[in-house]
């Protein structure tokens, strides 16, 4: 049920700009998700660059994507493709506070 993010991060990115007033936006949601019992990401102590990789590298949601996700778009995006946008992501370290 997760995987459809990584769809829509692959999707959004080309309409943002991963830069200081995108840092800042992520730092403020970030701020209003803290403590949040659905956001676990924001909580103190998480480092959310790290658990990008951590997704990236354990391929964590590519049976999801493969058996769910991809059978409900209307267009053909393979999950490596959608991971590929999510490198894009943790290689410009805007989670990294």
């Amino acid at each position: 049920r997760h995987s459809r993010h990584l769809y829509d991060i692959h999707k959004l990115l080309p309409m943002i700009q991963l830069n200081a007033e995108f840092r800042d936006l992520v730092v403020e949601v970030r701020k209003g998700r803290l403590g949040s019992k659905v956001c676990h990401s924001a909580n103190d102590g998480i480092n959310p660059n790290k658990l990008l990789k951590k997704i990236i590298d354990e391929k964590t949601f590519k049976d999801d994507y493969d058996m769910v996700t991809e059978t409900l778009l209307n267009e053909v995006v393979a999950y490596d493709e959608v991971i590929g946008s999510l490198k894009v992501v943790v290689d410009s370290e805007i989670f990294v506070f």
